[in-house]
């Protein structure tokens, strides 16, 4: 009778670790890994839209070293007055009154610019989770982990850094799917008309 207890406990616990060995199995399979950065980077229009918000900053910029120089200009020609008089003073007070003013327009652009830069990669992120979430229902995948492809580069302290500090040190051929995302956002944007908005 013991014997046949031993027996059944021991067809038991092989039973549960092979469940267990299945289970852990199929979690592995159901996780995948994906470079952000690299699906950013190749996405059809977020580069456009990033460089056309870098040149109205560089634009703006150019603006802003022109209004100074001028303001400069305004400020140096005040030495040509007494400061003792009334046209002195009131030349004063319009330069302060100008060099506030356009220190409140910089500000506002400015704040602009780094608010539609921030929207634009706020926009693009959350169009790329819906993507990967579509993809990953599509093939049962429950757990994508974000991740750097590039190569660790043995004379770049910076990619060396990045890769000691990843939280994927190993994974299997076939768990990125970046390239998949990037296919997928790529036909679709592709089929778009001009405007953003999709050909039926």
């Amino acid at each position: 009778m013991n014997f046949k207890r031993s027996t059944l406990a021991l067809v038991s616990s092989q039973v549960i670790l092979a469940l267990g060995l299945i289970s852990t199995a199929d979690a592995q399979t159901n996780i995948a890994l994906v470079d952000i950065s690299k699906v950013f980077k190749n996405h059809p229009q977020f580069s456009q839209q990033l460089d056309q918000l870098k040149s109205q900053a560089d634009q703006f910029k150019a603006t802003t070293q022109k209004l100074q120089q001028d303001f400069m200009a305004k400020a140096e020609s005040l030495n040509q007055y007494d400061k003792n008089t009334q046209d002195y003073r009131q030349r004063e007070a319009t330069l302060a009154k100008e060099s506030a003013e356009m220190e409140v327009v910089q500000r506002t652009k400015m704040r602009d610019l780094l608010t539609a830069e921030a929207r634009l990669h706020f926009d693009t992120y959350s169009e790329i989770q819906q993507y990967i979430s579509q993809y990953c229902q599509e093939r049962g995948i429950q757990l994508v982990i974000r991740y750097d492809s590039e190569p660790m580069k043995p004379n770049d302290p910076t990619s060396i850094m990045q890769r000691v500090n990843s939280g994927v040190v190993f994974s299997r051929a076939g768990k990125d799917i970046t390239e998949n995302i990037i296919e997928r956002i790529t036909q679709v944007r592709n089929a778009a008309t001009p405007n953003g908005t999709l050909n039926k």
